[in-house]
């Protein structure tokens, strides 16, 4: 009888703990519920508040351009006023967008070296630190070596015949500034690797004359920039002071 009334006595407190559990689970439900409901009308209530007031806020604000543009349309003299400086501004930026890109088009094509120049003696201002070398190479270098004649063939071996020829063009064009003579145009021709443009760049060098240096085959790949780059490199020759 008191192990029948023990689990009796279980039995019951586990009835009373499931009941227990159920009010506080039910009545916590219930409190959500009516949590949600009270967050949702709030929301609903701010939601209409916010429309309201944009909408009253565009409405205010089309009443306000439209008294403007009125006023606007009616008033000739401030019409011609703005459409004037719309105009103005509008040329004004125009003429500065055209005229920094003209100014960096001279800019480059001067002071930089084309990209179709693959070896020249005129040093681009974005290497000034070449310059020192340049006047060593240019000024001391062959003060130092004197003879400037027999220099243009040094590391040339050519038939002597060819080698007494090119010794007489060579002075004639070292010498020009002596004789107060024009430029020379020379046209050199032969297989690869014969020393063309050895001997052009060392002539170069020793008259004091600027050389640059493209082949045919980097224009072709450009297709219908080839023209534009070209342009460039002639103008990028015109300025030079040491010959064009």
């Amino acid at each position: 009888m008191k192990q029948a009334t023990l689990e009796y006595e279980h039995q019951l407190k586990l009835q009373q703990d499931k009941e227990r559990l159920l009010n506080k689970y039910k009545l916590q439900a219930e409190m959500e519920r009516e949590n949600f409901d009270l967050t949702r009308q709030k929301i609903q209530i701010k939601e209409t508040e916010k429309r309201a007031t944009a909408k009253e806020l565009a409405k205010i604000s089309l009443d306000i351009i439209g008294r403007g543009a009125k006023e606007f349309i009616n008033d000739k003299t401030l019409m011609s006023k703005v459409i004037f400086g719309l105009t103005a501004a509008y040329i004004l930026g125009y003429g500065c967008r055209v005229g920094i890109n003209l100014g960096f088009q001279f800019f480059s094509s001067r002071m930089m070296t084309p990209k179709l120049i693959r070896d020249t003696s005129r040093i681009p201002i974005n290497q000034f630190y070449r310059y020192p070398f340049k006047f060593w190479n240019k000024y001391i270098k062959n003060f130092r070596k004197g003879n400037k004649e027999a220099d243009i063939m040094e590391g040339i071996i050519l038939k002597p015949e060819l080698e007494s020829q090119l010794k007489v063009v060579s002075s004639a064009v070292v010498n020009r500034k002596k004789h107060y003579a024009p430029f020379r145009n020379l046209l050199f021709h032969g297989p690869p690797g014969t020393g063309k443009t050895l001997f052009a760049k060392q002539l170069a060098q020793r008259s004091g004359l600027d050389f640059a240096v493209f082949t045919g085959a980097d224009v072709a790949p450009l297709g219908s920039m080839a023209v534009y780059e070209l342009h460039k490199i002639f103008d990028w020759a015109e300025v030079s002071t040491n010959g064009k």
